[in-house]
């Protein structure tokens, strides 16, 4: 589970799980990755105060600002909102 959003030329990949082939455990992430279309290039994006990991959860892009919501952390449920600000890669719990 990834959040995809498209941002001009740009799309943002935030959090998801992945597992490990060899013990079947699952790993949440907090990762954030940028693709530039005109570039086919990938960057990972460091900010501080990332969301805690989650899947399961949704986005959306509002100018240059991406809201993240909700999700699963792998033992709760997610009902915060968190806004990374695309132009300084700040992020902001609301």
């Amino acid at each position: 589970n990834i959040i995809l959003k498209a941002l001009g030329s740009e799309i943002y990949i935030f959090g998801g799980d992945t597992q490990n082939p060899t013990d079947k455990s699952i790993k949440i992430m907090n990762d954030l990755h940028v693709l530039d279309t005109a570039t086919l290039r990938w960057h990972k994006v460091t900010t501080e105060n990332a969301p805690p990991p989650r899947r399961n959860h949704s986005a959306t892009i509002v100018g240059e600002l991406m809201f993240v919501f909700g999700g699963f952390d792998g033992n709760n449920r997610l009902a915060d909102i968190h806004v990374l600000d695309t132009g300084t890669n700040l992020i902001e719990l609301l």
